[in-house]
């Protein structure tokens, strides 16, 4: 099995996982992994060196792992509302009186 095989095998274990696993959780499940943890550091050097490899290789194959449906893009914010003059704190309202930022 070589490297770009291992690497599918190891992103869809973590499609299934729904997250990337530290190295700690990785080595605790056990048999469930399909590539020993030895066998991974033994072809890519270290968990760090493997992680960093399966994200700029397989790009398309890591995003998958996480849900990006949550995510917004620049036409999708929410688009939130002023808050009225009664949410407003008395140095929020002495600002807006001076015409002052509250940022």
């Amino acid at each position: 099995m070589n490297r770009t095989e291992m690497a599918i095998e190891i992103i869809e274990c973590f499609q299934d996982l729904g997250r990337v696993p530290t190295r700690r959780e990785y080595l605790g499940m056990g048999s469930s992994v399909p590539i020993h943890y030895r066998t991974l550091v033994r072809n890519f050097g270290s968990w760090h060196n493997a992680m960093k490899r399966l994200r700029l290789k397989n790009t398309e194959e890591w995003n998958k792992i996480f849900d990006t449906s949550t995510v917004y893009t620049a036409e999708q914010k929410p688009v939130l509302e002023p808050a009225s003059e009664e949410d407003l704190s008395p140095l929020e309202k002495l600002r807006s009186i001076k015409g002052e930022s509250s940022e």
